[in-house]
């Protein structure tokens, strides 16, 4: 329990630091909306990835290999959570804001399994 309130509290920190980035792209570097929202998420994965692997889950693995699997976690948890939205809305006829937070839900969950199991499990380098 303890690593799923550090990894929710780091999303929180990723979050406000990746729409930092986002909007002073587009403010400051005249970037496009989606160019500043490539930058913004590139960022915050790399800083998302650096705070659990240093303050929540405090692996010794080697680095590469463990950013590979951690944008992976990411990318498998994205898709879960566009499939989940989809279904709830074209499928189930739940509203969208509604369906947005269900999916959310299921992002989070996801993306902690893989996080706690996978990506950051104890090893050797």
């Amino acid at each position: 329990m303890k690593h799923f309130f550090k990894y929710n509290l780091i999303g929180v920190i990723n979050t406000l630091f990746s729409y930092g980035v986002i909007f002073s792209f587009m403010h400051y570097l005249n970037f496009t909306p989606a160019l500043s929202n490539f930058f913004g998420y590139l960022f915050g994965i790399t800083l998302s990835y650096y705070l659990n692997k240093k303050f929540n889950f405090k692996t010794i693995n080697k680095a590469s290999k463990e950013f590979i699997l951690f944008v992976f976690a990411i990318g498998i948890s994205y898709l879960c959570n566009l499939a989940t939205l989809h279904l709830l809305i074209a499928a189930f006829k739940i509203n969208p804001y509604m369906a947005q937070v269900f999916s959310g839900i299921v992002y989070i969950m996801i993306s902690f399994s893989f996080c706690k199991f996978l990506v950051f499990r104890t090893a050797t380098a």
